[in-house]
């Protein structure tokens, strides 16, 4: 998790990417809260509601996607995008 959260800092995408690819033999939903419980000290608080929100979302999407590989990457890119680090 250390180096995703250094991946996701750096706006690393092709890192990610790979990262993605290598940990999906996990279980989404538990992945989903892991990366959430570790971004979450990561963030400025102002933009720690964004982080939940993008999280909830994509982990119920995960249900539904036919690709999981893909879904877990929007779901860096949100984070990417919408959440300010310390």
């Amino acid at each position: 998790m250390k180096d995703l959260v250094t991946f996701i800092k750096e706006t690393d995408f092709k890192s990610i990417r790979k990262w993605v690819a290598n940990n999906l033999d996990n279980d989404p939903s538990r992945m989903y809260r892991k990366v959430f419980d570790t971004l979450y000290d990561e963030v400025q608080p102002q933009t720690v509601p964004h982080l939940v929100l993008a999280t909830a979302d994509y982990s119920y999407k995960s249900a539904f996607v036919a690709d999981q590989e893909i879904n877990m990457l929007a779901y860096m890119v949100e984070i990417m995008t919408q959440v300010n680090f310390k």
